[in-house]
């Protein structure tokens, strides 16, 4: 066998060794302090969480600015986070609209759900959150929105 052939083979063999360990790894119980670094690497690299709305389509909430943290923090005071569905009873029309517009807060990198007015105002296109988010969805990118900021609850 010539040294070339040698070499290839090797190589073969060692990104299958890779490959495995890669595998093994991925497929091990992830420790809590382990989970606690990757939340705390993904605000820093500002890694995007995805999730999937009941159009079928993949979106992208992406970790908050300053201005838009402190907007969601006093949302959060007004709405009830942990039973989405208490949002919705009869009354509660101005926390209905309020989760909306926290809602909207993580879509603002699509401006066909929300977006910043000239004078700042968030602007929410409230049909498509009641057409494409139910209950469960939200309270999952409210969680989103909480970790990705490294907000407590």
């Amino acid at each position: 066998m010539s040294k070339s052939v040698q070499e290839l083979l090797h190589a073969k063999e060692m990104n299958e060794a890779a490959l495995r360990r890669i595998q093994a790894e991925s497929t091990e119980e992830e420790l809590p302090e382990d989970k606690e670094v990757r939340l705390s690497e993904r605000v820093w690299f500002e890694e995007d969480e995805e999730i999937m709305l009941r159009n079928g389509e993949l979106y992208r909430i992406p970790p908050m600015t300053f201005g838009d943290t402190r907007e969601f923090m006093q949302y959060l005071k007004t709405v009830n986070v942990g039973e989405i569905i208490l949002n919705f009873a009869p009354g509660q029309e101005a926390k209905e609209k309020t989760l909306h517009d926290i809602l909207g807060l993580a879509f603002q990198i699509y401006p066909e759900i929300a977006y910043r007015d000239k004078a700042g105002k968030l602007v929410v296109d409230h049909s498509f959150i009641d057409r494409n988010v139910d209950l469960r969805t939200a309270k999952r990118i409210l969680d989103v929105m909480m970790d990705l900021n490294g907000l407590k609850k």
